[in-house]
């Protein structure tokens, strides 16, 4: 008899949450591989983020709500002041300009 495999809880709670593997990643402060992996079942999620992750779930909190209530700053508001780095400043980091 074969066993069906089980969904590990990462990508179980990521899902319900909204979030994609990368989305997730980011929230966490994690690299992209490492949600790859914990979603994968090949890591074990750590307790903390298990925590976190069943206590937004729990009381339905998307990752902004969950950022305003520790105090922290919302990821949109990272996202903005990150930037994308425009082409000027990609080409003069490459060593100049393109003809």
């Amino acid at each position: 008899m074969t066993r069906k495999r089980k969904t590990p809880r990462y990508k179980w709670l990521i899902r319900q949450l909204g979030m994609s593997q990368v989305g997730a990643a980011r929230f966490a402060g994690i690299a992209a591989r490492q949600s790859r992996r914990l979603a994968s079942g090949q890591r074990d999620m750590p307790v903390t983020l298990a925590m976190l992750l069943e206590l937004m779930h729990r009381f339905k909190m998307t990752p902004n709500q969950a950022r305003k209530m520790a105090g922290l700053q919302l990821l949109d508001n990272l996202n903005r002041k990150a930037g994308r780095p425009n082409k000027k400043s990609r080409q003069h980091k490459a060593g100049g300009r393109r003809k």
